[in-house]
């Protein structure tokens, strides 16, 4: 291969601006000046990192400035140029951003021996062109304030901003352009560092003496950005429900806040992206908010975004704990407990009543279940249900709270039958669950009569939140989707009718959705397809 290094390249340029800094900052660097005039006709130093078998041409233009305090670097502008076959910008696959503390570090490595970051290319919002009459410069956006690394002491250093991109295939090279403005620190004391060698430079480092075209601008580490926390009530609502939302904020400091204003993003409840929140004028702002239809279900968390007037801002997330409806599944059996339950369960409230009462289930029989708690108690349903040998059962839940089931076990002897009154009763095995998701606990039983459990979490859960549960003699088995037991040809149907509505997060077929998550991987991906090609091409029974 041929390469041929270039101080001087063709007049092309593309700046990289960082953006998106949340406090007001400060230039600690600029070489660029104002507009683009500085940069138009001129060329500049190579710049690139190349595929591995072009290594010994990965270089770096750098060039030097000082920190006199603390900083945390924000944004940095940088023009450079593509020549040798470069084309578009869509060739370059991230962007380094390295410091060095002499450019002696820089010829012997070109990873930064102060700080190393790879931006990537979302993080570049490129605008062409740059230069006058150059079709592929351009200027863009590289934000780096989210880097620790970028957080650095007061000192002297050395930065390079060095494109990735292959040179095979017509990739093209690249380079950091010259600047004429003679601005911070404006010395003249750029460098390319070589360290593989192949364009022979002196100890593979060379003085171009020029100013890069590069600005920095970052913000004293000593400066506090504000922040908050949310928070919401009621605990569970649904849709039509108002819900009041609050953001507790922190101020900034150095220098103190002023102006503090808080807005939240809507969206997911069907409000708007951008929404102000009222100020209460006691370190929180507030905002009732009446929840849309068709909102998803879950514990959702809503972004918010507080500012002040020093241009700093932080930002956090109000949570809302919205429950959507439940599809019914045909044939379910209702538990029929008047009040949810609460203050007195007539139908199954298990070993918690007097006398102890139970609902009776049966292997493959679905219920339809209410619950209700607020943070002192809450509606504990209790089904029984009888073996005549050693069963695999598994107990399946979905409801529109958080949702606490298993089986009911003694857990001085868990391979016994347990009995009301034993002082070691407990939910073994145990899962919770967030409102719209499907859960199973699996157990081996033998000969008796069990309890399986349904409750809530102590949250404020209003009467009228339901559930369905499924009992199954029989662990749950990945890719019985038709639920019979059975791992064979007959899943595929249910598999192509079950899947999309799984994927799509519907809250109905808890148990089928579950089964079809062949992987185990509790998301719903082109994984589970294979997995269950393979197990049926292999004929692989259930356990």
């Amino acid at each position: 291969m041929k390469m041929r290094m270039s101080l001087l390249c063709s007049a092309a340029a593309l700046a990289l601006v960082a953006s998106g800094a949340t406090l007001k900052a400060t230039i600690v660097m600029d070489q660029i000046g104002p507009g683009f005039t500085n940069q138009d006709g001129l060329g500049g130093p190579g710049c690139q990192d190349f595929e591995a078998v072009n290594n010994a041409f990965d270089v770096a233009a750098l060039d030097d400035f000082v920190l006199t305090s603390a900083f945390q670097l924000n944004t940095i502008e940088v023009c450079v140029t593509g020549y040798g076959g470069f084309t578009s910008y869509a060739n370059v696959q991230s962007w380094r951003v390295e410091v060095y503390s002499t450019p002696a570090n820089a010829a012997a490595n070109l990873t930064g021996n102060i700080a190393s970051v790879s931006v990537p290319t979302t993080s570049v919002n490129l605008t062409q062109p740059w230069q006058t009459g150059n079709a592929i410069s351009a200027k863009a956006d590289l934000d780096v304030s989210s880097f620790p690394a970028l957080n650095l002491p007061a000192g002297t250093y050395w930065i390079a901003v060095i494109p990735v991109l292959n040179f095979g295939g017509g990739g093209g090279q690249m380079a950091t352009l010259n600047s004429n403005f003679a601005g911070n620190p404006g010395n003249g004391n750029s460098r390319q560092a070589n360290p593989g060698g192949g364009f022979g430079l002196p100890g593979n480092l060379g003085l171009t003496n020029t100013n890069l075209a590069i600005r920095i601008d970052g913000t004293s580490a000593g400066s506090i950005s504000p922040s908050l926390t949310g928070a919401s009530t009621p605990f569970n609502n649904a849709s039509g429900d108002t819900v009041t939302l609050t953001a507790t904020v922190t101020p900034g400091e150095n220098p103190p806040s002023s102006g503090l204003a808080v807005t939240v993003d809507l969206t997911q409840l069907g409000g708007g992206a951008s929404v102000a929140m009222n100020d209460q004028f006691n370190g929180t702002f507030t905002l009732d908010v009446t929840i849309g239809a068709n909102p998803p279900c879950g514990n959702l968390l809503l972004p918010a975004t507080v500012t002040d007037a020093e241009l700093r801002s932080g930002n956090g997330n109000i949570p809302v704990q919205v429950v959507a409806a439940l599809t019914p599944t045909p044939g379910a059996t209702p538990d029929a407990e008047p009040d949810c339950g609460l203050p007195a369960d007539t139908v199954n409230g298990g070993c918690n009543v007097t006398p102890n009462i139970f609902q009776t289930l049966t292997c493959g029989q679905t219920v339809q279940g209410t619950v209700r708690a607020n943070t002192a108690t809450r509606d504990t349903d209790w089904y029984s249900f009888t073996l005549a040998a050693e069963t695999a059962m598994s107990w399946s839940v979905i409801g529109q709270a958080n949702i606490v089931f298993g089986f009911v076990r003694d857990t001085a002897n868990l391979t016994i039958p347990p009995v009301c009154g034993s002082p070691t009763l407990a939910i073994n095995p145990v899962d919770v669950l967030a409102p719209c998701e499907c859960g199973t606990v699996s157990a081996t039983l033998g000969a008796g009569t069990w309890w399986a459990f349904v409750s809530t979490t102590f949250n404020d859960f209003p009467c009228g939140r339901t559930y369905e549960a499924t009992l199954r003699c029989g662990a749950l088995c990945p890719g019985d989707v038709n639920l019979d037991g059975q791992r064979n040809g007959k899943d595929v149907q249910a598999f192509v009718s079950t899947y999309p509505a799984c994927f799509a997060g519907a809250v109905n077929n808890c148990t089928a959705c579950q089964a079809a998550d062949v992987d185990g991987d509790a998301n719903f991906t082109t994984g589970d397809v294979a997995q269950l090609v393979t197990l049926l091409l292999a004929g692989d029974p259930c356990p």
